[in-house]
């Protein structure tokens, strides 16, 4: 089955699914998974997913977390119905669109396709992607990469306190100011354990077990930069001409903005 004869298919049988009773529900998924050769998860998320209007939001963390840096991907994935941990990035959009048009990729073109990928080829294409964010709201520019296993972050500014017009507005944040976070120094790198933290909560930058792997992971980073021609590299990147950028220094992302000229 093609992937929008699936979604079709899955329209027609949310509706019963959603009106059946328990048991009812046993036999119906079974009967999905059979047709359509979907895992038991993937096959109860689609017949589960809602049409939801998408809130516009303004000042959400551009910290390079695993939860922003492979949400897409695993939306895009989920519609194959199977379970991959392989390492892909944006990058590899590209020539993953040029496999599928059958065109011949061009010569500057960076990253890998991952076709091999989905048919079952092979089980890795990267043992190394990278994640970048210079402006969010408000300038405050870090660098990123990430293994299989462990997470490095690098910030490229001498900040004494977090830049606040780039967390959203919201009760938690309020919270946070009462409680200091204006005045909390944020970490200049971090480090992180992937299988042991993947939600990325503790920072092992200090931790002496793990120096040789901030270490190389240091390196990868700065072998990574001058490969790109990465602008951090020579001075602070100015915003383009039109840009509506915050105040680092101000408090949140609904202040007044400066339209770069």
């Amino acid at each position: 089955m093609t992937r929008e004869s699936i979604l079709e298919y899955a329209a027609a049988v949310r509706r019963r699914y959603r009106k059946a009773s328990k048991v009812q529900k046993g036999v119906i998924l079974t009967e999905f998974r059979v047709t359509i050769d979907y895992h038991r998860k993937a096959a109860i998320s689609l017949l589960n997913r809602k049409h939801q209007r998408r809130k516009k939001r303004r000042g959400g963390r551009p910290r390079e977390y695993d939860h922003k840096v492979t949400r897409v991907l695993k939306i895009a994935w989920e519609a194959t119905g199977r379970v991959c941990d392989a390492l892909v990035s944006y990058a590899d959009m590209f020539p993953t669109i040029c496999e599928l048009l059958e065109i011949e990729r061009p010569p500057w073109l960076q990253g890998n396709s991952i076709m091999p990928l989905i048919r079952g080829e092979i089980e890795a294409i990267n043992d190394e992607i990278f994640a970048e964010v210079t402006y969010h709201a408000a300038y405050e520019p870090q660098r990123a990469v990430r293994t299989q296993r462990y997470k490095y972050i690098r910030r490229f500014d001498d900040r004494t306190g977090p830049v606040l017009p780039n967390g959203e507005d919201s009760p938690s944040k309020d919270l946070w100011l009462r409680c200091g976070w204006s005045q909390r120094r944020p970490p200049s790198e971090h480090l992180y354990d992937l299988v042991f933290d993947p939600n990325e909560t503790g920072n092992l930058v200090d931790d002496p077990s793990v120096a040789d792997v901030l270490d190389a992971m240091r390196r990868r980073l700065d072998r990574w930069m001058p490969e790109t021609d990465d602008p951090l590299l020579g001075a602070p990147v100015p915003a383009p001409k039109g840009a509506r950028v915050n105040d680092p220094n101000g408090l949140s992302p609904r202040e007044a903005v400066r339209v770069v000229s």
